[in-house]
């Protein structure tokens, strides 16, 4: 019995050792101080070493997948901030939960919501919730918010096929209308108001995504200018009187 659990000893420092870069520690030795295996998984996801993280995770359970850093921070999250796709994929197949929220309430979905579509898709694909809440940015408190601030109307046509609430306010009351509109990103405004975004919700300074739509100057023979016009007959053919400002 003392061979068979030393053999496996034996076998657990190989393979950690075998996978194990020799270059420089990275910020995952300070994410996740104390945890060696957590220190060790990063290591090969910071390699993109799929064969090696995938027998990794075969000695050390998936458990070991939702165990967090100091900060709250998941090797899910990790592999999402340093680009790692391939591994941030094997990390959901092998059972990382999704909606592990950090300390400040970031989730994998936030991160995710600003990097390239392909870990949005994917993790939607795997059940995360579109409708986390983070305490990190009063303007950004969610997956939506963070899309349409990186100027993605794929990643906005995603959230809200999987039911992200298009009516989550924002600091100051500000609703994601509103925050699309501000950065003059028409097409997004037009898809949340058919999705329905309620374009009367006012702010707290009494002003509603209507007041934005008035008031903001569009260049004519712009992309933008063409869907800020199918966004007016759109609200027209509800009945909303709209009195756009031309200079």
């Amino acid at each position: 019995m003392i061979q068979v659990i030393k053999k496996w000893f034996v076998l657990l420092f190989l393979v950690i050792t075998s996978c194990s870069a020799n270059d420089s520690e990275n910020d995952y030795s300070n994410i996740f101080s104390g945890d060696e295996v957590l220190i060790s998984l990063a290591e090969v996801i910071d390699k993109n070493d799929i064969d090696c993280l995938k027998r990794l995770i075969g000695i050390n359970g998936p458990e070991t997948l939702n165990r967090t850093g100091l900060d709250g921070r998941t090797l899910l999250i990790w592999s999402i901030q340093h680009n790692k796709l391939d591994s941030f994929k094997v990390l959901l197949e092998s059972g990382a939960n999704p909606d592990v929220q950090m300390k400040n309430g970031d989730a994998a979905i936030h991160f995710a919501s600003a990097k390239d579509s392909e870990y949005l898709k994917v993790l939607l694909m795997h059940g995360a919730n579109p409708n986390l809440v983070t305490k990190k940015s009063k303007n950004e408190p969610a997956a939506l918010y963070i899309a349409i601030g990186s100027f993605d109307i794929k990643k906005v046509e995603m959230l809200i096929a999987v039911d992200a609430n298009v009516n989550q306010l924002s600091n100051h009351d500000y609703n994601p209308l509103a925050y699309a509109a501000a950065l003059s990103q028409w097409e997004m405004v037009f898809k949340l108001i058919k999705a329905g975004a309620d374009y009367k919700q006012g702010n707290e300074y009494g002003n509603s995504f209507l007041f934005t739509l008035e008031n903001i100057i569009v260049d004519p023979g712009t992309k933008a200018f063409a869907w800020r016009e199918k966004v007016i007959d759109f609200l027209k053919g509800e009945g909303v009187e709209i009195k756009v400002k031309t200079n």
